[in-house]
């Protein structure tokens, strides 16, 4: 909300200036009558991604502490600069003109050096050394990919670097790269190579206690079992990253990270050498409640590829009575659904979970807003896109927005990250009557993805000129959302770049008309 108090533990801020590494925060707590006034350092840069405070001092007089505010946000800016000097960073920054011509489609950045948009980085780090990162994994480097992280190395100083597939500006034209592009990726490769991350074959993800001692190793691409407390298990497959870190399902975290988080909760994890299958899935996880154990599973070439099944304890591996969903998600609250049901001994056709809310706060973990199960949220972004996603809840901390599941504190941080903000659907747009659930200003041109549950072919694209948004010129149409957004986003990249759109071929449904909707004009 607008006016709601940003608070630091108990107390208020009441100024904060990011600058470097670090935010300088003065802050004020009138029931602390001995030193009402502090300053402290703001820190995000912890492997788990939480912020902390550090060197904080106090104080009962203002001007006082304003004077310790200025004092270190100045150390801030001369900090900063004597980086700029001892490194000679290039301050240049590139932009478009320093990429490689778009076709429209999403291309596969492994290997390649991707140019982040200098609007998504602080204004100190606006320049190319922080630009460039040579790809080397992540889900969101593949082409056409549905997910989002991308990850690598910085050109210039050769450090780690992750950001987001939307970051991205595009692929760097080695024709318009600085002279010391090329020597930056050898040395990066050569790194690399010595540290044995080639071939892919060798790499092993190590698994360690709170200590470092390794408790196990599996290969690039293994399977491990979390178990928790309750006899809940989950089957995740491991991707290698480097030394430090390991991407478990799409979701990277360093060992000693994971050591101290499952020290902490009290679960155990173990080598998953030979995964169960039933009727062709792959078992992903079991949830026992009741006499019950619930068993959820997976198997991509299914046209329904999630399943979630019901056993008896005394015979686990006979499943029985499947319920078969397309999407991960529906399926991950399916089974929450039919074990809270089981506990509480009401049959699953009548729990009432969907009535639950879901909660979106800020990255300091306050309340912004609650919406109903099934409901959505607008997001806006910098360069003026905003994007409806529907939004599923999964537990009090975890929600699914349009398929994909967050911690709502992830979701609060990478929406920081992107400079976005977000706020409930109160009043959905409708053209012709189709839900739009995402629309972006280009030049002189809007351009919308929108939704209709009831037609043949539910999905939609079109773009009109901006001041005659409700006349739907140039539609296609298809039956899932994945490809109407990656005809969407070729629609953008056509505005931007001044070139003619165009339109998909009619195979596999793109460019039929839904026999239910007729065409203006």
């Amino acid at each position: 909300m607008p006016d709601e108090k940003r608070m630091v533990g108990d107390w208020e801020v009441l100024q904060g200036i990011h600058v470097g590494d670090k935010e300088v925060v003065l802050l004020h707590d009138p029931h602390n009558a001995e030193t009402p006034y502090a300053v402290c350092y703001n820190q995000r840069n912890n492997s788990m991604g939480i912020e902390y405070t550090a060197e904080g001092v106090g104080s009962n007089d203002y001007l006082e502490m304003m004077e310790v505010f200025l004092h270190r946000v100045q150390g801030q800016v001369v900090q900063v600069r004597t980086d700029r000097e001892r490194t000679n960073e290039p301050q240049e920054v590139f932009g478009k003109e320093h990429c490689l011509p778009s076709n429209g489609e999403e291309p596969d950045l492994h290997g390649r050096v991707a140019v982040i948009r200098p609007e998504t980085l602080r204004p100190e780090y606006r320049n190319v050394a922080v630009q460039l990162i040579l790809v080397s994994g992540g889900f969101g480097a593949a082409a056409n990919s549905r997910g989002t992280a991308v990850y690598g190395n910085y050109v210039f100083s050769g450090e780690r670097a992750d950001c987001r597939r939307h970051e991205i500006l595009g692929i760097l034209d080695p024709e318009k790269a600085p002279d010391w592009v090329k020597p930056g990726v050898e040395a990066i490769l050569t790194k690399s190579k010595e540290k044995g991350v080639v071939p892919m074959s060798d790499k092993q993800i190590r698994f360690i206690d709170t200590e470092g001692n390794t408790l196990f190793a599996i290969p690039d691409g293994g399977s491990v079992v979390i178990t928790h407390k309750s006899g809940e298990q989950y089957f995740m497959k491991c991707k290698y990253v480097d030394e430090k870190y390991v991407d478990m399902d799409g979701v990277q975290c360093s060992y000693h990270q994971l050591a101290a988080t499952a020290a902490e909760a009290g679960i155990t994890i173990a080598h998953d050498p030979a995964p169960e299958y039933n009727a062709g899935y792959r078992i992903a996880a079991r949830k026992p409640a009741g006499d019950f154990i619930f068993v959820l599973g997976h198997n991509p070439r299914s046209p329904t590829p999630w399943v979630t099944w019901q056993a008896s304890r005394d015979t686990p591996a006979d499943c029985y009575w499947g319920v078969y969903r397309a999407e991960r998600v529906d399926a991950v609250a399916d089974l929450d659904r039919r074990s809270r049901s089981a506990s509480q001994g009401i049959p699953y056709e009548t729990s009432k979970s969907d009535d639950k809310p879901i909660r979106f706060i800020d990255p300091h973990y306050k309340t912004l807003f609650t919406i109903p199960d099934g409901g959505s949220i607008v997001i806006s972004y910098p360069d003026g896109e905003e994007r409806v996603a529907e939004c599923k809840y999964l537990d009090e901390c975890h929600t699914a927005v349009d398929g994909e599941c967050y911690h709502i504190c992830q979701f609060a941080e990478i929406m920081r990250r992107a400079g976005a903000s977000y706020e409930p659907e109160t009043a959905p747009q409708y053209v012709d009557g189709w839900h739009v659930v995402r629309l972006r200003d280009e030049r002189d041109q809007a351009i919308f993805l929108g939704h209709k549950p009831g037609a043949e072919l539910p999905w939609a694209t079109w773009q009109t000129k901006q001041e005659e948004s409700a006349d739907m010129q140039e539609r296609h149409y298809y039956s899932k959302k994945h490809d109407a957004r990656r005809e969407f986003d070729r629609r953008v990249f056509a505005v931007r770049d001044g070139r003619p759109y165009v339109p998909p071929t009619p195979e596999g449904g793109a460019g039929k008309r839904p026999k239910d909707v007729e065409v203006p004009g």
